[in-house]
């Protein structure tokens, strides 16, 4: 024989190459022909062929014992350009095979894999190898997935997957997860450790990450209310390829139903690779959206809207039953199972009334045949029971020696039978009752029939027969469901049907219809009807088995009549009119959906919008008029370019009903061209991820995003909501959105899909179209005060400037920034190292203040301050000079030390002025330049500064008591100065022809009520854990539980307080100290740590410090309001309407200048109700608006009213009882009040104007720089 024919083992990699090539045919073990395998022993290659298999001769039987590859028969040894052919060694075939005998799936040592090395890959690959898949009987085909690059090939089970793709791609594939990492043996040691650890990081992130995706995508379904029928209802049907019978069950089940007039979708597993997915299930339910689901042995009903009608079909005692827990049902779901024992199990889960349905076979498998004699044979096909027997355990044998002296004698099965076999033996009733019977039911019969065949020849097939020596002879092996078992059954005279307490089984279904003659072991005892007398032939002993083939008996009616009763059509029927699906095929007509052309007046006829109903359609027609009006009224510019461009556009726009506001199916047709449809996974993965980054990117720090491509609109919404007011007292703080769309048809969709009125009014949503997007985009991003975003979602992949692109706009803005803030520092401090002190001495005298010029910097999102910045600069310019106020052009923008030392190296500033900061809080602005800090709050770097102020650094207070702190050591050089608070009269005057009314005003903001101790008043309240709580409750310092104990010592001491009492309390100065707080906590047994101490005393920013805050501001309107009823209050602020005792005087939030000075001219009172000072802002405000102010002696008043006005210009009352009488007085005495505040005026006009201010500044600048002479 030609050596060529058979499969070879080459010693050389030429050989073994040119033989595949020549794609030889040999026949198989199977006696079908095939290619030649052509094995070699060599380096691997990346040839494709896929009969050509490196095999190492060093570990040449361990290979082949744990493949099924054809072991070659020939050794091919290549010697002076020969090749000789030799026998393979009969011993090391032998082996091989012994290895092949014993070998369990269970114990496979192939796995899924992921190859570093892509040639390895290959050669494995070509090898088919069949991995464990969990399941005794059914296993995969090894799935190779590789790095790198390799040549074409057909190999299926070959797939290239780089690392960084590996989680976006097994977030959706069926194909089973690698559990195996194959890494070659040469890399570092410390280079595989890093690759083991990424990939294990790949898969457990793509299991975390299914499982949210499955908790969304279960939520939407439950959401998804059945749409109308249409044409067909729908039917979901699940099956499992790691099942024997069950996926059988479900396609037969899927088949019938659709002949019935069902569309049907059944959901199974492709393939050997595929494996489960629940995320790639419920994405199919949605997309399919059934009116009823089909179950085989499971109970799915948690992801299922209510009106979904759920049928279950238990065929298998599965632990759901088994635990009998009770289990949660819905009106819809609807029981059916093959057997009694079944219904007892789900009457213990708590299921209603259960159907019978027994097992039913697929009438084109399963037939008789249509001509020929059936082989005068007796068959059996089934697995043998003995997996589940320990022979040697006592118990077990005692227990199968009972029951089968019970079966011997022809006895019955019964429940006390087994009951008292179970006992005896020690054994649980279950078990004796599901494995041990089975065994001796079906093995024993299996038994008998090989001892008592009478003549027949006998064929045993299915598993682990060949382990029992009387049946052994007689086995030929397994065989897979379906032909091959109907083609056994049609060409037998009987076949074996034993089962311990059914007739109705599957295999009598397959037997019977297949025209054999079946042979049951008759239980009919405590069987379920009907038992087919008259069909079958029975047998309770072996002396009835060997009286049946002994005499060749046949039943009184042929079997295959009783097939009909079996069949899916017939199940399917009985499954219809016991849940009552008839009324919804009933409903089957014409589909509802709706098609029309969008604006047809505007756009034409071309531009299709299909729904599946009306009145999503009208919807969606309605939506998308209210977002042209808001499009042409916020963006003109882009309104005016997608116009013209819809008016050329065929497109058809499909959507699907809503589930939860959203639409789930998405489709963009342009063309006849599908261009768009929604990725429902990647939507929810964006959702995480939005989700994820609000709960941990927060405050200043809140997620930024840019959009390559809007898509449906979802992520651009959602990003939208997310980044709303991050920062609660900094309420016009916004986080900007960039979005880059230019598809004019993605646009219509858009607006179809969403109201976008809010978004396009939003100046913080930044639109990129049209040719000069990128340009655009690139001159915002060197912006220095701008967000770069942070993620980037890729929502149109094939967009021409897409998520690459604008990523790649972000790492070069990040790059540039950085070069032009160096150039910047080097080019400011080049610029004021050439400037010495006379210079400067020179630049400030008053005949040159023309020529000063004077930059301002402070965040426009600083509550008062920005307007104190804007009048002093005012003030400045008003003395002559040029200003430059450095601060965020747009409330989406955010000022960094990158754009202030920009705006110093264009403005070129002789003066910068800031407030509450100090020059070293600002890397790069250097010494030798004039800095004026005002200081106007004491901050924590205020408070505990510790650098000293340099020659060049002029610091002020507005509180005059604030000027102790020059006895510090750290301004003993540089001493602070009084700068008190002045007005702007640009903004604040009298107003001619006003109308007073209202009788009393105040305006300022209240803290909300969690920050401080009103949650002590009020339980319904929670509190509002600032940074040091939640610090120290981190910790474990102190819970809250007990915080709370120590805020209501606080609370329940100062609430008898008077307005006096209450600021002598919370004031702490020199000679105050935290004594007294520890002493009033000693006094009710808490002794208490310094970090404790520090949160409870009144500091800024401690919930006693708000408390303060708010009381002393409404402490006056509540005695007010009591005493005089009739009083017209209004209050002007944030948070008012959150107390109920003064939400009736709440008016809402003014804007400082023109609109609050002309709220200031209707008052007849004005309160300065300011805690800390009296020479406040508000005050000032007051003041030069003419109007009469009231405010309250204080014990520690910072900066003084007093200091600039008298009595006869400023009224101070002195306790409640002086405001309550103060306050009769001046409401029923105009004149007063008129004379009060013109001379109030008077005196503000000549000692606090901002023009004053700022020539004290540069006056103090000229005195310091000439006491330094020539330093």
């Amino acid at each position: 024989m030609n050596a060529a024919v058979f499969d070879c083992f080459f010693l050389t990699i030429e050989d073994a190459w040119r033989a595949a090539e020549a794609q030889q045919i040999v026949v198989g073990a199977d006696g079908r022909p095939r290619l030649q395998y052509c094995y070699y022993d060599g380096s691997l290659t990346d040839i494709s062929l896929p009969y050509l298999i490196q095999v190492s001769s060093e570990r040449f039987v361990e290979f082949f014992s744990h493949n099924s590859l054809p072991i070659p028969g020939k050794i091919a040894i290549s010697q002076n350009g020969h090749v000789a052919f030799n026998d393979m060694p009969a011993d090391v075939v032998d082996e091989i095979c012994r290895y092949r005998a014993t070998y369990k799936l269970a114990e496979s040592v192939h796995f899924d894999t992921y190859f570093v090395d892509p040639l390895l890959a290959l050669n494995v690959a070509k090898q088919r190898n069949r991995v464990f898949c969990g399941h005794p009987t059914i296993d995969g085909l090894q799935i190779c997935y590789y790095r790198g690059e390799l040549p074409a090939h057909d190999l299926d089970n070959l797939i290239h997957l780089e690392l960084d793709d590996f989680e976006d791609f097994f977030m959706r594939s069926r194909l089973r997860i690698p559990e195996n990492i194959q890494i070659p043996d040469g890399l570092e040691p410390e280079l595989q450790s890093a690759v083991r650890q990424a990939i294990a990081k790949a898969v457990e992130s793509v299991k975390q990450r299914r499982a949210m995706l499955t908790g969304q995508l279960a939520n939407k379904a439950k959401a998804m209310r059945p749409g109308a029928v249409g044409k067909r209802p729908r039917m979901f049907i699940l099956g499992n390829r790691l099942t024997t019978v069950m996926q059988y069950s479900a396609k037969g089940i899927a088949q019938a139903f659709a002949d019935l007039g069902w569309k049907t979708l059944f959901h199974i597993e492709a393939n050997d690779m595929e494996g489960s997915n629940v995320v790639d299930m419920l994405e199919r339910y949605i997309e399919f959206a059934p009116h009823a689901c089909f179950f085989v042995n499971n109970q799915s009903n948690g992801f299922l809207h209510d009106d979904v009608i759920n049928l279950l079909w238990w065929q298998d005692l599965m632990p759901q039953l088994k635990n009998r827990q009770l289990l949660t049902w819905r009106e819809q779901d609807f029981n059916f199972s093959i057997s009694p024992q079944f219904d007892r199990y789900l009457a213990d889960c708590g299921a209603r009334q259960v159907e019978r349905l027994h097992f039913a076979f697929d009438e084109a498998v399963f037939h008789p045949q249509v001509s020929g004699e059936r082989a005068e044979r007796v068959v059996f096909v089934g697995s043998s029971y003995l997996p589940v027997v320990n022979f040697a355990n006592a118990q077990h044998c005692q227990a199968i020696d009972a029951l089968l002296a019970v079966m011997e004698r022809g006895g019955t099965f019964d429940e006390a039978t087994i009951a008292g076999i179970a006992g005896a033996a020690g054994l649980g009733y279950e078990f004796v009752f599901w494995k041990l019977l089975h065994y001796v039911i079906r093995d024993h019969a299996v038994h008998w029939l090989c001892q008592t065949h009478a003549g027949l020849a006998v064929d045993v097939y299915g598993r682990y027969w060949e382990q029992d020596e009387a049946i052994a002879p007689y086995y030929r092996g397994e065989l897979s469901h379906g032909q091959s078992v109907a083609e056994v059954y049609r060409n037998a005279r009987y076949a074996l049907v034993c089962h311990p307490f059914e007739i109705n089984s599957q295999r009598l279904a397959e037997v019977a219809a297949c025209g054999c003659i079946p042979l049951v072991y008759d239980c009919r005892d405590i069987a379920e009807y009907p038992h087919w007398d008259q069909h079958c032939l029975f047998f309770k002993t072996a002396a009835d088995l060997h009286q049946i083939l002994e005499q060749r008996l046949q039943p009184l009616r042929a079997p295959q009549a009783m097939a009909a009763h079996f069949t899916y059509r017939a199940a399917a029927c009985h499954i219809s009119n016991s849940a009552g699906l008839s009324r919804l095929l009933a409903l089957a007509g014409p589909s509802r959906e709706v098609a029309a052309p969008l604006l047809p007046e505007r756009l034409g006829e071309r531009m299709l919008l299909i729904c599946d109903d009306e009145d999503t359609w009208q919807i969606c027609q309605n939506r998308l008029n209210a977002n042209l009006a808001a499009l042409a009224q916020h963006r003109p510019e882009l309104y005016q370019t997608l116009l013209p461009a819809w008016a050329g556009l065929d497109a058809k726009i499909s959507l699907g009903l809503p589930i939860d506001d959203e639409f789930w199916r998405v489709v963009l047709t342009v063309e006849a061209n599908e261009v768009y449809r929604l990725n429902r996974i990647d939507r929810l993965e964006h959702s995480r991820v939005i989700a994820d980054n609000t709960r941990t990117m927060i405050r200043e720090n809140t997620c930024c995003y840019a959009l390559a491509g809007i898509g449906a609109g979802y992520e651009l919404v959602s990003v939208f909501h997310a980044t709303e007011r991050p920062i609660a007292e900094m309420a016009e703080f916004e986080v900007p959105l960039y979005l880059v769309e230019s598809r004019s048809d993605m646009w219509l969709l858009n607006l179809l899909l969403h109201d976008f009125a809010p978004l396009f009014a939003a100046r913080r949503l930044l639109i990129y179209h049209g040719n000069d997007a990128a340009k655009c985009l690139e001159a915002e991003f060197a912006r220095f005060e701008a967000a770069l975003p942070d993620v980037v979602f890729n929502l149109d992949p094939s967009a021409a400037f897409g998520a690459n692109a604008i990523y790649q706009r972000l790492v070069d803005a990040r790059q540039h920034r950085a070069e032009r803030h160096a150039d910047n520092l080097r080019q400011v401090a080049d610029y004021y190292a050439l400037i010495d002190i006379d210079t400067w001495r020179d630049k400030f005298n008053e005949e040159r203040r023309g020529e000063l010029r004077v930059m301002g910097f402070i965040s426009r999102f600083s509550s008062f301050l920005k307007y104190c910045m804007r009048d002093w600069l005012d003030g400045f310019e008003r003395c002559g000079a040029q200003i430059h106020w450095c601060s965020e052009a747009e409330n989406h923008y955010l000022s960094t030390i990158e754009h202030l030392i920009d705006d110093i190296n264009r403005f070129k500033p002789d003066l910068i002025l800031t407030i509450d900061h100090f020059r070293h809080e600002y890397a790069g602005i250097p010494d030798t330049l004039p800095f004026v800090n005002w200081i106007q709050d004491m901050l924590p770097s205020i408070r505990c500064n510790d650098v000293p102020p340099g020659l060049y650094d002029l610091n002020f207070v507005f509180a005059r008591r604030w000027l102790s702190f020059n006895a510090l050591p750290v301004y003993r050089d540089y001493p602070l100065q009084f700068l008190p608070l002045g007005f702007n009269d640009s903004q604040y005057h009298p107003l001619d022809d006003t109308t007073e009314d209202c009788d009393l005003l105040l305006v300022s903001h209240l803290e909300a009520p969690g920050k401080t101790l009103e949650p002590l008043r009020d339980p319904t309240l929670d509190l509002i854990l600032h940074g040091g709580e939640v610090e120290l409750m981190r910790r474990g310092v102190i819970s809250l539980e007990q915080l709370r104990e120590l805020y209501s010592v606080l609370e329940r001491h100062c609430a008898g307080m008077t307005m006096a009492g209450f600021e002598e309390f919370c004031t702490l100065h020199t000679d105050k100290t935290t004594h007294d707080f520890r002493q009033l906590f000693k006094a009710h047994g808490y002794e208490l740590s310094d970090e404790i101490i520090d949160i409870l005393v009144c500091l800024k920013g401690n919930r006693l410090h708000f408390d303060y805050l708010n009381r002393m501001k409404y402490w006056p309107l509540d005695l007010l309001s009591r005493a005089f009823p009739h009083l017209c209050i209004r209050v002007y602020g944030k948070n008012w309407d959150a107390y109920p005792a003064f939400a009736r005087f709440a008016q809402g939030v003014a804007e400082n200048g023109t609109a609050l000075n002309q709220i200031m001219n209707r008052a007849r009172i004005c309160l300065n109700a300011n805690p800390g000072v009296t020479l406040h802002m508000r005050a000032l405000e007051i003041i030069a608006a003419g109007r009469f102010m009231l405010s309250r002696q204080m014990i520690y008043d910072g900066s003084s009213l007093r200091d600039f006005f008298d009595s006869d210009a400023a009224v101070l009352y002195a306790d409640e009882s002086d405001l309550l009488a103060k306050v009769d007085y001046y409401i029923n005495n105009p004149e007063q009040r008129q004379r009060i505040a013109a001379h109030a005026l008077r005196s503000l006009a000549e000692h606090l104007s901002y023009r004053t201010l700022a020539g004290q500044v540069m006056a103090a600048a000229v005195q310091r720089f000439t006491a330094s002479g020539g330093q």
